[in-house]
This record gives structure tokens, C-alpha cells and sequence, in this order.
């Protein structure tokens, strides 16, 4: 395997003599394969891209009713596209609109834990993910008849519940059964006040 003056060591397995890219003879060195393997100021290493993007963002946190465990990645993601779905009807928007995340964050005691996220896919924010804190009550309470999937009562998920174009690539962490034990009928009566508090 050749060196390469702009960088340090081979280039990786599935680099070595790789077509080109983009089509075109100027893109082909003489013998069919990317110049940049011939001409080694063409391969840039080590460098890496990043970007930044701002908008709203509303987080919760959430852990079962009964054991207080804190929530696995597909408890997490179920919850997460099921309120996302929510939120959305309750706002009369399309849920493109709504971005979704379960992601792994340092709870107590330094114990890793999912946390539900949704956000604003426009750049900025337009305030709708943020509006999730008013209506968290009927977005449980709604994201919990989406996962009963009455009209399909499917295994763990499938486009009458959880599937849809977004979620696909999510699948395999997508399991209607595992989030209905988050939000259980107990969840739903601890959210609600004492009738003697309400009014």
C-alpha cells in the first residue's frame, strides 16, 4: 500500500483503486481509476466538517411509572415520534415540520439515560416544539391512543402507528408495546389533579 505525502499512512482498504466519483475522462487517471489515487495532492485527509444550526427544542424526561428506570433508546424513540405525531395535530401542521430525537445523555448518579427531544426543523425555530410544555397532558394522553394502533394492532410498528417516511430509518428502535408501559394509565392518572384541586 502507497503513502501518501499529504497525509500520514495508507489510505483505507475501500479507498484503494476505486473508481472515480463524478464521471468524466478529465476525473480518470490512464489506467480507469479516481486520479486521486495517482495524483496524491488531490486526496485532502484529515479534515473534518461540522455545522451549526439554531432553533427551538424541547426536552423530556421521562423514566417508568413503576420502577423509576430511566427509559431504553427504543422506549425513547416509540415516545418521541408518537408525541412528535401529536404535537403536530394539535398545532394543524404537517410533522415535517417537527423534528424528533431520543438521545443518550449523564443522568443521576452518572448512569446513561435516553431523553425524548423535539425541535423546530426551520432554521431559527418557529416556536412550535416549545409549545409541547402546554399541551404535554393531551399530547401523553393522544401519543398513548396512537400506540394502541387500534386499527392495526400490529407487532411494534407499522404506518397505522409509528412507521411513516421520516421514522423508516428508525425501525429497528421503533416498539409500539415498549413505550405503552411508559405512558400506562398510571402516568396518565399521575398527570391528572385531584378533583379537589380542579376546576
Amino acid at each position: 500500500k502507497r503513502k501518501f505525502e499529504s497525509g500520514s499512512g495508507p489510505l483505507p482498504d475501500k479507498m484503494q483503486n476505486h473508481s472515480p466519483l463524478r464521471g468524466g475522462d478529465y476525473h480518470e487517471a490512464n489506467d480507469g481509476r479516481c486520479r486521486g489515487l495517482v495524483e496524491n495532492f488531490k486526496i485532502q485527509r484529515h479534515l473534518h466538517f461540522g455545522g451549526e444550526h439554531r432553533t427551538d427544542i424541547y426536552e423530556l424526561d421521562l423514566s417508568h411509572p413503576e420502577t423509576g428506570e430511566p427509559l431504553n433508546r427504543t422506549q425513547a424513540t416509540s415516545i418521541a415520534v408518537a408525541l412528535r405525531d401529536a404535537l403536530a395535530a394539535e398545532l394543524g401542521i404537517d410533522t415535517q415540520e417537527i423534528g424528533y430525537e431520543a438521545s443518550k445523555v449523564m443522568g443521576q448518579n452518572d448512569k446513561e439515560e435516553y431523553r425524548i427531544f423535539l425541535y423546530d426543523e426551520a432554521g431559527g425555530g418557529a416556536g412550535y416544539a416549545v409549545q409541547a410544555q402546554q399541551y404535554i397532558d393531551s399530547l401523553i394522553e393522544q401519543a398513548r391512543e396512537t400506540l394502541q394502533c387500534h386499527d392495526n394492532e400490529c407487532d411494534k410498528a407499522c404506518h397505522g402507528c409509528l412507521l411513516d417516511y421520516e421514522t423508516r430509518f428508525e425501525a429497528e428502535h421503533l416498539d409500539r408495546n415498549e413505550a405503552l408501559e411508559i405512558l400506562s394509565e398510571s402516568l396518565l392518572r399521575a398527570l391528572k389533579l385531584p378533583d379537589e384541586e380542579a376546576f
